[in-house]
């Protein structure tokens, strides 16, 4: 194989002369080696991101029917409908038959009481009033044969009358007791002077007086 020196190899470089030209003339291609021994298998590469989600699928077919489930809690019960019309008048029943002594009402009073049944008497007695009985109607009429009506109500009160004359004075009562002394009052003025009372007696001789000085 020819070999090349200068600036051809390596490190080749345009000749600035010939712009088009390289500055190595190409090398030729040598015949294939042999295929070396394949390499080791290398590293995992990372996992790609996540595809796109598919279109959903076609519906499926309906599945069979749950069983039954639980009866639910009764309902509350539901407003009374409305009153149905009345209904027709029955046939009128056989009639009836009371026996004796059977009770029919009863009779109370102001004091005690009893029951009246059939076949039995019911008798008013009074010894203050009229009590006429009319036979076929048992119509029973008690008057009081001295009716006198209720008190009526208290009248008005009258105006008052005219004051009547005095009458004559009572005879004196008795001495009350003697009331407390009264407080002293006040010195009265001052009375004139009296008359200019007789001479008195003359009194005794006074002592002898001191000897007077000597004449001159």
């Amino acid at each position: 194989m020819k070999k090349y020196s200068g600036n051809c190899y390596p490190g080749c470089r345009p000749d600035p002369c010939r712009p088009s030209r390289p500055c190595c003339p190409p090398r030729p291609i040598g015949p294939t080696g042999a295929t070396g021994p394949t390499g080791a298998t290398g590293a995992t590469g990372v996992t790609g991101s996540t595809g796109a989600t598919g279109a959903t699928g076609a519906t499926g077919a309906t599945g069979p029917a749950g069983p039954a489930g639980a009866t639910g809690a009764t309902g509350p019960a539901g407003a009374a409908g409305p009153a149905g019309p009345t209904g027709a008048t029955g046939p009128t029943g056989p009639t009836g038959v009371l026996e004796p002594g059977q009770f029919l009402f009863n009779v109370i009073g102001e004091a005690g009481s009893a029951t009246i049944g059939l076949g039995e008497n019911l008798i008013f007695e009074s010894s203050t009033l009229d009590i006429t009985v009319t036979a076929g109607s048992a119509i029973v009429t008690i008057e009081d044969p001295n009716p006198t009506g209720p008190t009526g109500p208290i009248g008005p009160t009258g105006p008052t009358g005219l004051t009547g004359a005095d009458g004559a004075d009572g005879a004196t009562g008795p001495t009350g007791p003697t009331g407390p002394t009264g407080a002293d009052g006040a010195t009265g003025p001052t009375g004139p002077t009296g008359p200019t009372g007789a001479d008195g007696a003359t009194g005794p001789t006074g002592p002898t007086g001191p000897t007077g000085a000597d004449g001159a």
